[in-house]
This record gives structure tokens, sequence and C-alpha cells, in this order.
């Protein structure tokens, strides 16, 4: 089971915001093989550096935008 950051079913779409604990360890490759299974589900991931969230919020928005509609 995973929990997602956010979800939109309308779009199957995930978002996660992956914070530096993401570059760490064995988390590159756990999110490596999470992503893996969310596709085979249907589900489509953008993941989003939370720096870029922080220092971006209205890049990271249209960011979103724009990948939920292509």
């Amino acid at each position: 089971m995973y929990v997602l950051d956010f979800f939109c079913p309308a779009r199957c779409l995930a978002i996660e915001v992956d914070g530096e604990a993401h570059e760490r360890g064995d988390r590159p490759e756990r999110d490596v093989q999470r992503d893996a299974w969310l596709a085979s589900e249907g589900v489509r991931v953008l993941r989003i550096p939370a720096s870029e969230v922080l220092g971006n919020m209205e890049g990271a928005v249209r960011h979103i935008v724009a990948f939920a509609r292509g």
C-alpha cells in the first residue's frame, strides 16, 4: 500500500512533492519501484522538488496544470 501526497482521480494523476530525503539511501530506488507500480495501475506520477514548490509556487502550479492537461 502506498500513500500519495496528492491524487486527482479524475485524471488518474499522483503528485509527489519530493524533499531532500528522496535523494538519500534507498529512497531513489524505492521511488522508481513505486512509480512503476502506480503506472501499471494506470496512474501518472508527477514528481516536483519541494524546493520548487517553496521557491516558485505559481510556477509549480502551472507545471501541474500543464501536466494534468497533457
